[in-house]
């Protein structure tokens, strides 16, 4: 907060310091990105309540960073906030949670933790599946995400299933156009 400043000031401070942190995170510069997304967090949380959309995107942005550090505690810390926040907000099944339950999974999953992230990747899945549709990008992603853990969780076959049904999709993609 600077003297004479306004709520929209540190707002568009914020947003600035997102779009800088988007930027360095875009090319591969995770260090000065999470400084920049901390700092946008730190503003908006002094200014915009808990379950601000813009609170929860810049949160998310942070978490997504700091496990690219291998920052994973905080990272996932940050992420269980949000799910829980986007829940609150958008309900169960909303596009929101739906990202925000495959960033937790591929969190745990990047801690090895891999039986605790096939359910959430599974609810993930689901959610997209009815959010966006089971050929949309999103829905793909997030069961490529599932098909890893399932298969680093030795589920081989169900995970290698997965990603034949994936595969299979992707060249009548291909072959449509």
């Amino acid at each position: 907060h600077f003297p004479g400043a306004t709520q929209a000031d540190s707002v568009g401070l914020a947003a600035a310091l997102n779009a800088l942190g988007s930027a360095h995170f875009y090319h591969h510069r995770a260090a000065p990105a999470a400084q920049a997304f901390e700092e946008s967090r730190f503003l908006l949380e002094a200014t915009l309540p808990e379950d601000h959309p813009n609170v929860m995107t810049v949160r998310s942005n942070e978490a997504v960073c700091l496990q690219s550090l291998g920052r994973y505690a905080e990272a996932e810390r940050l992420l269980r906030e949000v799910l829980a926040s986007r829940r609150r907000v958008f309900g169960e099944e909303s596009a929101w949670v739906a990202s925000s339950l495959d960033n937790l999974g591929v969190c745990l999953a990047h801690q090895g933790r891999h039986e605790e992230a096939i359910p959430v990747l599974r609810e993930g899945l689901a959610v997209a599946g009815k959010t966006f549709g089971p050929d949309h990008r999103e829905t793909d992603n997030i069961a490529h995400d599932l098909g890893i853990a399932l298969v680093r969780a030795n589920h081989v076959t169900e995970g290698l299933a997965l990603y034949d049904r994936r595969l299979a999709k992707l060249a009548t993609d291909d072959a449509d156009g």
